[in-house]
């Protein structure tokens, strides 16, 4: 059986003249329309989308008192948080944290930009070691 399968043969011996079809796409014609192809795309987009997760008393208290010893003892942390129906992650430097407009305020390790992230979009604090 072994001298009829194709992938055994030397390359030679292979007929190089088959023919290759039409070379279509199976469902490209249905992507001809923009429109239709924008909105499919935007509703798969906004159904991988989650709720913003609901915090207990009890986790908001150990978020806070992170936060307090990560201003504290100037520390580097990790803050998972909520933004547009999805969970991100950043490591920051917090610089301060505004409690009258409600948000934490600092800076990524070798970067200059400032980021922002509301209290009530964030999920989880970790101190860490800062990096060298």
């Amino acid at each position: 059986m072994n001298h009829l399968d194709y992938r055994m043969l030397p390359i030679h011996q292979l007929n190089s003249n088959i023919p290759k079809g039409r070379k279509m796409i199976k469902w490209a014609p249905f992507a001809t329309m923009p429109e239709l192809f924008k909105s499919l795309k935007h509703t798969q987009y906004e159904q991988t989308k989650k709720p913003r997760p609901i915090l207990t008393d009890d986790r908001l208290n150990i978020i806070n008192q992170q936060l307090d010893e990560a201003i504290r003892t100037t520390s580097y942390i990790a803050l998972q948080y909520y933004h547009d129906g999805f969970i991100h992650y950043t490591e920051m430097y917090i610089e301060s944290i505004d409690r009258f407009a409600e948000f934490i305020i600092g800076r990524q390790f070798n970067h200059d930009e400032a980021s922002f992230v509301p209290f009530i979009d964030v999920v989880s604090v970790d101190v860490l070691p800062i990096p060298d």
